[in-house]
């Protein structure tokens, strides 16, 4: 707008009407009404919702959150930190039952498609409450392993020594 170069929007071939650009949207933006996304995203929404309240009373969850067709949730009995061996694990129990979900430190997210089928979306809740509940027994009865180890350990460490000692005082005899 006037013929000073430093005052021009250089870039305005970008962001004005490029003809494959436009077509895309405008096929995109029919699509969309065509397939009725707006209804199918409501839908998602009202399951993540159902689920919600399934998943904080048996999971040990919080923070549970829906915007639209996105879901998340920390899962309390993981690391906070990104790329910890509990979210590595978590995320190949998830992958072997055919889920796609990738926590970012203990916080899951889920994302399903607009195209997902209301039963295939309340299957992977199932899936997901199965492995959290599983995850959380786990790493229960590993805590319980570990406690009752060291209990161990404190209980026989004196009979080790003393036999140890006996053995060592037997052997300076001979």
């Amino acid at each position: 707008l006037g013929g000073d170069i430093k005052k021009s929007f250089l870039h305005g071939h970008s962001f004005s009407a490029n003809p494959i650009a436009c077509s895309a949207a405008l096929t995109s933006i029919n699509l969309f009404n065509k397939e009725n996304t707006l209804k199918k995203i409501s839908i998602i929404s009202e399951i993540h919702k159902e689920f919600k309240h399934k998943l904080r009373n048996n999971c040990n969850v919080s923070k549970t959150r829906i915007l639209g067709s996105i879901a998340a949730f920390d899962f309390n009995k993981i690391s906070k930190d990104y790329g910890s061996s509990d979210t590595q694990k978590i995320k190949k129990k998830f992958l072997e039952n055919g889920l796609l979900l990738r926590p970012l430190g203990n916080t899951i997210y889920l994302m399903p498609p607009y195209c997902i089928k209301e039963k295939t979306l309340k299957e992977c809740y199932k899936k997901i409450i199965d492995i959290l509940m599983w995850f959380h027994t786990k790493k229960q009865i590993t805590s319980m392993n570990d406690t009752l180890d060291k209990k161990i350990d404190e209980t026989l460490k004196p009979v080790s020594d003393s036999i140890t000692n006996f053995i060592f005082d037997s052997f300076s005899l001979l």
